[in-house]
């Protein structure tokens, strides 16, 4: 929570004015800091996010509102509009990067190398999306493949976050299959019907790892 979100909220209550804040992620009310000074109402996801903001930022159900997701919309319509995935000329693999330190580039490499060695060098495509936020990893460990293709994020601005547009999107929709931790960008592989595989890999140097994310964090 932004230290002016947490002044907004206070100053409306000085003056008797209600306040709403709207959760932009599934996982905001579970990763993030918690609530100095709660406001009137928040809007979330699901009813799984109601018994977090209880339990955790101790919000009364009737404060929490369940208004599904706005970032999700583009996914819908690009759905509705009867979209389907591209085809490219080869299969294409797409890992999605992790928001705290894993030594995800090792896995991407060991995807990259174990499809080249089975079907040939650059047969099927590797595509690496790092997160655009990530925590610093403790490895210094960088891809080798020359085959895989790294995406670059350009200035995100304010929100730290992509654009939720087309070409987004068809990042996700071209991609036979999509690999990652327990991310957002799995979350939109899934509504997009993508085939998804998480990554449960432990490494030796960080205490994040996938694998620990998906045994123990609530989201």
């Amino acid at each position: 929570i932004d230290g002016i979100t947490t002044d907004y909220i206070a100053e409306a209550r000085a003056i008797n004015l209600k306040s709403i804040v709207a959760i932009d992620n599934w996982d905001n009310l579970t990763s993030k800091s918690v609530y100095v000074v709660l406001p009137d109402y928040i809007t979330v996801m699901g009813n799984r996010c109601v018994e977090h903001a209880n339990r955790i930022h101790n919000f009364e159900a009737e404060s929490v509102l369940t208004f599904g997701l706005p970032r999700f919309d583009a996914h819908r319509k690009h759905l509705m509009a009867g979209n389907g995935p591209r085809n490219n000329a080869k299969k294409r693999v797409l890992y999605a990067g992790f928001s705290l330190a894993h030594s995800e580039k090792r896995v991407v490499d060991a995807i990259a190398d174990h499809l080249d060695n089975k079907f040939g060098p650059g047969s099927i495509e590797v595509h690496y999306r790092p997160h655009p936020i990530p925590i610093k990893r403790v490895d210094d460990y960088e891809i080798a493949n020359k085959n895989v293709v790294v995406f670059e994020h350009q200035n995100l601005g304010r929100t730290g976050l992509p654009a939720m547009d087309e070409g987004f999107i068809s990042a996700i929709d071209s991609a036979d299959v999509v690999v990652g931790a327990p991310t957002t960008l799995m979350l939109e592989a899934m509504l997009l019907e993508r085939p998804c595989l998480i990554d449960l890999t432990t490494d030796l140097y960080h205490r994040t790892t996938a694998s620990i994310a998906a045994k123990h964090f609530l989201h």
